[in-house]
Parts: structure tokens; C-alpha cells; sequence
């Protein structure tokens, strides 16, 4: 009969669930039991009862008067293989949070970024100023008043055009950080909107997911007291058979001491002589 066998197992020859009677050569294999599972998965018992027989294999076996779920350390290895690679152990809550730092963090980046740029811009404005300036001052060979007004008339239109290319340059960078800027705010502002909602979706799920375990718990421990109730109920009516049986026993052999014929008395007959 084919079965179904989760993801999280890697072992597809056996069910997610096996009964097993105690004289199989695989229920050596199974040596965990539920305390030693749960320290071993770091797990509570209402979620291994909830993984058991889904995404973890568990075997039944009898145990003294009850019946036991027992597991396979492959199994539990390869459970925890498979929730390594795939879950984050992150609540939904401390997700958004998360995010929202991350995004703080990224916008300082930016205006860290943009303070810098803007440092280096006015560096390099004022070194070139100084460099053109002290080439004014180079010693030239004994310059007249007039050539010496041309020359820094020119390196006047000179530095004004540098100027205004640099001016252009931070203008665009100024502009790009700017629309960064306004983008990191809006995605902070939807953050911001929808992190309330997400908190509450995540306590109803939390909430849901407590009841759902809880109803669980109770479940499983029903089950396992009705378990008990059948144990003891079998126990029971073996009794009341073995009792029955000596009782029909005691009443044969009362009643073959009953039919026992007694010996019976031979009625001699009197005759009676007559007077003549």
C-alpha cells in the first residue's frame, strides 16, 4: 500500500507512522524516547506532538502496560537538516523590526554618504582656489601692471568656469541624494503603516497557534488516558474470564459429586405364616 512520506525525512521505504510489535529487528533502531527527543530537537512537547507523524517519523510500541512513541536518531537528524535549511525561527514581529533597523541603518548610511560628498566637493573647490591662486604668484619675468591684470582677469574666468562645473556636479549629486532620500522615506512611512496591522496578524497567529496546540495537548492526552481506560479495561475482563472459568470449573466438579449413585438397600419380603 503506498504511504506518504514528508519532505523533512529522507528515509522513503517506511511511513511517517509505524506500529511495531517489539520482535522487529528495526525497533532497535528506534531508541529515543519522547524526553530524549524533545532535548534532543531543543523542543517543547507541544510541538513534538504536533511534528510527530507529520514531519517527523515516530514508531508505537508497547511499553510495560502502555503504548509509547519512540523515534530514530536518523530521523531527528533529518529533521533538523531540514529545518535548518528552511525555516528562520524568526517571528513575524521581529521581522518587521528587524527590517525597520536595517533601514534605518541604511538610510544614516546614505546621509553619511551625502556629508561626505559633500565635504570632499568643498575640499576640492578650495584646493583648486589655492592652486590657481599661487599660480598668480609664480615669478614671472618682471610682468607689467597691465599684463598682470590680464593674467588674473583670466585665471578669474578660469576659476568661474571650474566653479561652475563643480556647482553643476553638486547639484546633480545633491539631486540624486535627495531622490534617494525621499524614496528610503517613503518606504520607512509604508513600513511604518503596516507595521501595526502585521503586529496584530502576528498575535492572532500566535494566538490561534497557542489554541491549536493546546487543543492538541488535550487530544493527545485524551488519548492517552483512553489508552489506559482499555489497558486497564482488558485487565480486567481477563479477570473476570479467569474467575468465570474457575467458578464453571468448581460448579462441574460439585455437580459430579452429587450424581454419585449411593448403594441401595435390597427390601427383603416378609411372609407372613398363617394359622390353620
Amino acid at each position: 500500500m503506498p504511504f506518504e512520506v514528508g519532505a523533512s525525512q529522507k528515509d522513503q521505504t517506511l511511513p511517517m507512522v509505524i506500529t511495531l510489535r517489539g520482535d522487529e529487528a528495526i525497533v532497535e533502531e528506534f531508541t529515543y524516547d519522547s524526553e530524549q527527543a524533545m532535548s534532543f530537537l531543543g523542543i517543547k512537547r507541544s510541538r513534538l506532538n504536533q511534528i510527530s507523524g507529520r514531519e517527523l517519523r515516530v514508531a508505537r510500541v508497547r511499553r510495560d502496560r502502555y503504548i509509547r512513541p519512540v523515534y530514530r536518531e536518523s530521523d531527528l537528524k533529518d529533521y533538523l537538516e531540514w529545518t535548518r535549511a528552511t525555516a528562520t525561527h524568526l517571528s513575524s514581529s521581529k521581522a518587521i523590526e528587524q527590517a525597520v533597523e536595517n533601514l534605518d541603518d541604511r538610510f544614516n548610511d546614505v546621509l553619511a554618504v551625502f556629508n561626505q560628498k559633500l565635504d570632499q566637493v568643498a575640499d576640492e573647490q578650495r584646493d583648486f582656489i589655492r592652486t590657481e591662486f599661487e599660480s598668480l604668484n609664480v615669478a614671472a619675468p618682471t610682468p607689467s601692471p597691465v599684463d598682470r591684470e590680464d593674467e588674473q582677469e583670466k585665471s578669474l574666468v578660469h576659476v568661474g568656469k571650474v566653479l561652475l562645473k563643480h556647482s553643476a556636479r553638486f547639484a546633480d549629486v545633491r539631486s540624486d541624494l535627495a531622490k534617494m532620500s525621499e524614496r528610503l522615506e517613503s518606504i520607512h512611512g509604508t513600513l511604518n503603516y503596516f507595521v501595526p496591522e502585521l503586529k496584530e496578524i502576528s498575535v492572532g497567529h500566535k494566538s490561534l497557534r497557542f489554541d491549536v496546540d493546546q487543543k492538541f495537548t488535550q487530544l493527545s492526552s485524551m488519548l492517552l488516558e483512553i489508552t489506559d481506560l482499555l489497558g486497564d479495561l482488558q485487565q480486567n475482563q481477563d479477570e473476570i474470564a479467569l474467575r468465570l472459568q474457575s467458578a464453571i470449573v468448581s460448579i462441574g466438579e460439585g455437580e459430579d459429586l452429587v450424581n454419585v449413585k449411593k448403594p441401595s438397600r435390597r427390601r427383603t419380603r416378609v411372609r407372613r405364616g398363617y394359622n390353620l
